[in-house]
Formats: C-alpha cells, structure tokens, sequence
C-alpha cells in the first residue's frame, strides 16, 4: 500500500497536478479520496506491522535476509525510516478522525517545512553538521545504488520466494516486477541522497527532501516527466511484487 500511494503520487505530479512536497502530505492526499480513511488506518496497521518487524528483525536477526550485524543495522535503520512514516500517517488520521483539516499539520502548505528539512536544519546546527549530513547522502546514494545492483541487475529478491510452485512464466513476471520496481525504488533513494548532499554542501536545509519532495523536484524539471511515469510504474509494480512475496516469502 505504502508504494502505491507514491505510485499514485508520481502520477499525480506527473500529469502537472502538483501533488505534496512532504510525506504527510502524499498520505493526506491519499487520505482524501473515496473510502480515504479505511485505507488509511489500513495503511497505519501496515506501516505498524512493518515496524514491529524490521524490529524484531534488528533484534534477532532474519534466516533469509540475514543475521550479521551489518543486515540488522540495516533492518534497524529501514525500522526508523518506516516509523517516520508511520507518525505521518498516524497525525493524518489523528486529523481525519477529529473532522479538523490536517493541512496546517505538516503539509506541503505549512510554514514549517517538511521533517527531513526541519532535521537538517538541527544536523546542521551540530559540530561537524554539515559533514554529517553529506555524508548521510553519501550513504543514502550508496544504498540506492546497492539495491539496484543487486536486486535491480543480479535479482537477488527472488532468493527469499519460494518459486516452485509457479509456472516458469508466473516466475519471470514475478522478477520483471521485482527487477523493475527496485530500479524505481534505487532512482528516487538515490535523488534523495543527492539531495541531502546538495543540501550540506551549500548549508541549505531547505534543499533537503524526503520520497515525495524528490518525485515533486523531478516534475518540476523538464526531463523529469517521463522519469515521474517510469517511477510510477516501478513503484505500482514493486507493490505487486510486495503482495506476491508476502504469499511466497520463504521462513529459511
């Protein structure tokens, strides 16, 4: 659910809709349209069950996708990111349940900027900021170049499906989806990190953006359209990919 609703947010700017700059604000136009709030609190359990388990795994290690201390550091760090998230969702329904409007809680409207602008900012008040927050999008461009090397080039995903009980070309269209949804996820991880980079380089928090605010960026620029609808179609597909592995995901 979480990757449909960036697919559907990279359509929406795609087609020249604008769309939200901040990751609340991508939930709070999701949480507006027809049946909004059920999918909503659905969308809330989901990000919550994620973050129990990116936990869980942190703590014990995963058979699958690994138990060395570099795999729950990475487990660990995948928890935060998905419990920033998750507080998004939560004060968007927090607002929706309440009948108030959530547009003064966080959203590309507000004056506050988004949580990642408003974080750098902190950062890069420390000692040293400025080189940690380059660093940071150091290690977030080589993460997004991680995973599509491995996942989008060597298909590394389709180690944890158990494919035997797939047809040969069931099992391929499980891989193109795969293969193509982690490419997505790398690009946009990867302007993330450049943007983060971009933003300690000239000490400028406001050039930090999170997910929705590096979608919104790449519809602004004139090149940027036609990558918007391949990330779209990456994101739509990696949330295919997402519900076939949640049925064929191995336990070791």
């Amino acid at each position: 659910m979480l990757y449909a609703v960036f697919g559907l947010l990279a359509v929406d700017i795609a087609q020249g809709s604008g769309g939200s700059s901040t990751t609340q604000g991508a939930i709070e136009d999701f949480a507006s349209g027809s049946y909004g709030q059920v999918l909503l609190i659905a969308l809330c359990l989901g990000l919550l069950a994620l973050v129990v388990w990116k936990a869980t795994q942190a703590i014990a290690g995963d058979p699958v996708e690994g138990s060395e201390a570099s795999d729950r550091a990475q487990h660990a760090i995948k928890g935060v990111v998905y419990a920033g998230v998750l507080a998004a969702a939560v004060s968007v329904l927090l607002a929706n349940w309440g009948g108030s409007s959530p547009s003064g809680s966080g959203s590309s409207g507000s004056g506050g900027g988004s949580t990642e602008q408003q974080a750098t900012a902190t950062v890069l008040e420390w000692p040293a900021g400025q080189f940690l927050v380059i660093a940071v999008g150091l290690g977030v461009i080589g993460f997004a170049v991680y995973e599509i090397y491995q996942h989008g080039w060597h298909t590394a995903f389709m180690q944890r499906l158990n494919t035997s009980s797939m047809s040969r070309e069931t099992t391929h269209g499980v891989e193109t989806a795969g293969r193509v949804g982690y490419v997505a996820k790398g690009i946009t991880t990867g302007i993330v990190g450049i943007f983060f980079v971009v933003a300690g380089l000239q000490h400028d928090p406001d050039e930090a953006q999170g997910l929705s605010g590096a979608l919104r960026e790449l519809g602004d620029s004139g090149w940027g359209t036609l990558v918007l609808w391949i990330v779209a179609l990456g994101m739509f597909l990696f949330a295919a990919f997402s519900l076939v592995e949640a049925k064929l995901r191995r336990a070791t």
